[in-house]
């Protein structure tokens, strides 16, 4: 398509699968034609639609594999075909489903038929084949400090006005989790009222980021961060789909005295990878009170536990959200875009793409040449 479609975008998927469906019909009656040739029999549309559509659950594992897109899809689709057709020695002409469709294959227009019939599919089921799932832990997750929210991916509100997560949802939300476009899709809860602070538009979110969540810190160093990533995110060229950089990640969720919280944190919805950032001066995390009074050993005491406590946040993130921890010490915060520029690689960072069409095409044509 020479137009660049958003498949994150709903309406431009729409789009895009209108396309594809005049493009599939404007083929089909020269596709039924050589198919009919090619298997000696009269093939309707829906024989047609059953033989190379019918095989996605065998050839990939689409309820439970991730594909970074349609090319990933494509060529695992490929693989397991060619594996198949390897492994069990399948002719052309032969009889047969993995016959039928390598006979099929041998011409041009319905592979190319084939490939655009299962793009469309791909499109029409994008969201719920290129995410993964993630942990129950992270269905709900609590912000803050002085005034705490809470961010949940597709969440039903119950006749009594509890809150649920509708688990049929999850894979087919029409946001990237934990990003601007979630928050802008549900609102945040707030737990005070009991229902979910909603935004009209994305300068109204900037607002509460900076005027609340940003004026609440008392930390200069966490400041600066906020106000890093606002121009991060006034620079990015689809703000819906940057991730949301949670302060203050709360362990025990709305637990008053909470037990861990981290300064920052970035749930990456592309890579799946988790990180929290503790800016931690010494004078902060590491000081002890009273030290003219103390004797070594009172501060040595008093150093281990505080050294214990950290790291037991390290292995109880770790553990419960599947979150690394990264410390700016300070050394680090004297160059605080530097640090930044640390998270903002773990926020800009998306997964790679995986292309192995090429391959499986060869494999494809040299059983093809050996039918």
């Amino acid at each position: 398509m020479s137009k660049k479609v958003l498949l994150t975008d709903e309406e431009q998927r729409k789009e895009l699968i209108a396309q594809l469906d005049e493009e599939l019909a404007s083929r089909r009656e020269n596709v039924l034609e050589r198919a009919s040739e090619l298997l000696g029999f009269n093939v309707a549309i829906s024989s047609l639609h059953g033989k190379i559509g019918g095989k996605n659950n065998t050839f990939t594992d689409c309820v439970n594999d991730t594909f970074i897109n349609f090319q990933e899809f494509y060529s695992v689709w490929l693989n397991e075909f060619n594996n198949r057709c390897e492994r069990n020695g399948v002719k052309l002409h032969e009889g047969g489903s993995l016959s039928d469709l390598l006979t099929l294959f041998s011409d041009k227009d319905i592979k190319e038929y084939t490939e655009l019939f299962l793009e469309r599919n791909f499109i029409k089921n994008y969201l719920a084949r290129v995410r993964n799932k993630p942990e129950e832990s992270l269905w709900k997750i609590w912000f803050g400090n002085d005034v705490v929210f809470g961010l949940f991916i597709a969440p039903a509100i119950c006749p009594d006005r509890s809150i649920r997560i509708d688990r049929s949802e999850i894979r087919r939300a029409s946001y990237n989790y934990w990003t601007i476009g979630h928050i802008m899709y549900t609102g945040l809860y707030d737990p005070e009222d009991d229902s979910f602070y909603r935004f009209s538009d994305v300068e109204e979110f900037l607002k509460l980021y900076q005027k609340i969540l940003k004026r609440l810190s008392k930390s200069p160093y966490e400041k600066e961060v906020y106000a890093r990533y606002i121009d991060y995110l006034l620079n990015s060229k689809d703000i819906l789909s940057e991730p949301f950089l949670i302060p203050e990640f709360r362990y025990e969720g709305l637990e008053k005295k909470c037990k861990y919280r981290v300064d920052f944190t970035v749930l990456n919805p592309y890579t799946f990878k988790f990180v929290g950032f503790e800016l931690s001066p010494s004078s902060s995390h590491m000081s002890v009170s009273g030290i003219k009074d103390k004797k070594q050993t009172e501060v040595n005491e008093e150093l281990k536990e505080k050294w214990e406590k950290e790291m037991h946040k390290r292995n109880e993130y770790l553990e419960r959200y599947g979150v690394t921890l990264v410390t700016f010490t300070d050394s680090d915060l004297q160059d605080i875009d530097k640090c930044f520029s640390v998270i903002s690689h773990v926020l800009s960072e998306r997964a790679e793409q995986v292309n192995d069409i090429k391959k499986e095409e060869n494999r494809l044509e040299r059983l093809i040449a050996n039918g």
